[in-house]
């Protein structure tokens, strides 16, 4: 009997499909460079007369307006004087301003495969209204297709370096070995997002939220940025190395930087040794600077420059008061608040998570050291069944906090059947990934 894997039906729908065999035809006469060339073209245009790739020893590749052609060492610099075409950075930055309309060409001229788009392009997680038993909501009449309110659902948190995320498969071109490069993890703007767009899984027995529109929508971002002070040493070694055709490889080269410095390395060994003396004798602590500026009235030029250190994830809080009508609000806000306590939370339980060690078949007492890390929220501003782009489109989130009041009036009121008049829920959420420049352009986030 043949055993066919677990997902055949879907494997054969997808090559079955008009989509793929318009891109196998398509890609069958196309070759990993033309692929590459296609990719870089979609942002940077086509390569202009003179542009070029290296090859080995002096030789090229130079674009002569139709197609790359051959050139020795000796004619190589004649006809290559345009740009270098080829280049991990040029593949990247297209690689990562590529949009949906830009995808689609590729994947119908055959360059991308339609299952692959997303190891290439940077697509949000998708945003759909579900309906019947999988949607709760307060107040219980609040849809319509003029309707503007906030959406909630959620996911599994996918570990962003697991097996379960789909990563890029390949890189550029590399002309020197004629084959594709390996692709580095998260090289790309889809690959680092994958975990929370292309990979992310809805969470199975979590109902989908909806609730009226906030009224404390907000956008803010926050970069670190820090003043360092270089002193004339330090910033003399690491300028003699910035300009260098191997930065990485001049650092471990010194020498000749080092040697410049050591003129300067007399005066300040002797100011050392003048805070070290007065310390063991006296107990008072100078430095340096103090040294100079009490016996000549001058201090080290600090060389202070603003550094950029990194950027700070997105937080963001919503509250909600709700006072329940009749009994479906009731049990809607009850189901509401309950589905939020459950994402925010644990599990004690890590559920089909394998953690067996080697061959140890028993693995219980394993599982029973750990705990299922809490769900992620998607939370959608909507109009109708449609995300509003004006306002800020946001990656899977954290729920830090959730607080609930049952007396959001200062005064303690309840229904017959015990149930108190009003509630206030309070959110706060933390993005899981870092917003970077290209998605803002593309409209993304």
């Amino acid at each position: 009997m043949v055993n066919f894997p677990e997902d055949y039906a879907k494997q054969e729908k997808y090559y079955a499909s008009e989509s793929y065999q318009t891109y196998a035809k398509n890609a069958i006469d196309l070759s990993e460079r033309d692929k590459k060339q296609a990719i870089i073209a979609s942002y940077f245009g086509q390569p202009e007369k003179g542009d070029y790739i290296p090859g080995k020893k002096g030789t090229c590749n130079v674009w002569n307006g139709k197609q790359w052609v051959y050139r020795g060492q000796s004619a190589c610099k004649a006809h290559g004087t345009g740009k270098e075409y080829f280049t991990d950075a040029r593949f990247d930055e297209a690689v990562n301003n590529i949009d949906a309309e830009a995808a689609k060409v590729l994947v119908d001229a055959g360059v991308i495969e339609p299952k692959d788009v997303g190891y290439y392009i940077n697509q949000p997680l998708q945003t759909t209204v579900p309906h019947g038993t999988e949607l709760v909501r307060y107040p219980n009449d609040i849809i319509h297709d003029e309707t503007d309110y906030i959406m909630f659902r959620f996911y599994e948190y996918v570990p962003p370096f697991g097996s379960e995320v789909e990563r890029p498969r390949d890189n550029l071109y590399d002309p020197d070995s004629k084959k594709s490069k390996d692709q580095v993890l998260n090289q790309t703007l889809g690959a680092y997002n994958s975990s929370v767009a292309f990979s992310a899984k809805e969470a199975e027995g979590y109902k989908t939220i909806i609730l009226y529109m906030p009224e404390d929508i907000g956008d803010a971002f926050s970069a670190g940025w820090q003043g360092k002070s270089f002193g004339n040493i330090s910033a003399g070694i690491i300028s003699s190395t910035a300009g260098a055709d191997d930065f990485i490889d001049s650092l471990g080269k010194l020498k000749n930087t080092a040697d410049g410095a050591l003129n300067r390395l007399g005066t300040n060994a002797a100011a050392e040794s003048i805070t070290k003396l007065a310390t063991s004798i006296t107990g008072d602590t100078i430095t340096t600077g103090d040294v100079f500026s009490s016996a000549k009235g001058v201090i080290r030029n600090p060389n202070t420059e603003v550094l950029f250190q990194n950027m700070n994830l997105r937080t963001f809080d919503h509250s909600f008061k709700m006072s329940p009508y009749n009994r479906t609000d009731e049990e809607n806000i009850q189901t509401i608040i309950k589905e939020f306590k459950r994402a925010m939370l644990p599990s004690y339980s890590i559920g089909d998570t394998d953690l067996t060690i080697g061959t140890n078949p028993n693995s219980a007492e394993i599982d029973a050291a750990f705990i299922k890390v809490p769900k992620l929220v998607q939370v959608s501003y909507m109009r109708g069944g449609h995300q509003i782009q004006v306002l800020p489109k946001y990656k899977l989130c954290a729920l830090t906090d959730v607080s609930v009041s049952y007396t959001p009036d200062n005064n303690y009121a309840t229904f017959s059947n015990g149930g108190p008049v009003a509630y206030e829920l309070k959110l706060n959420f933390l993005e899981t990934k870092l917003i970077f420049s290209e998605e803002i352009a593309t409209g993304n986030h």
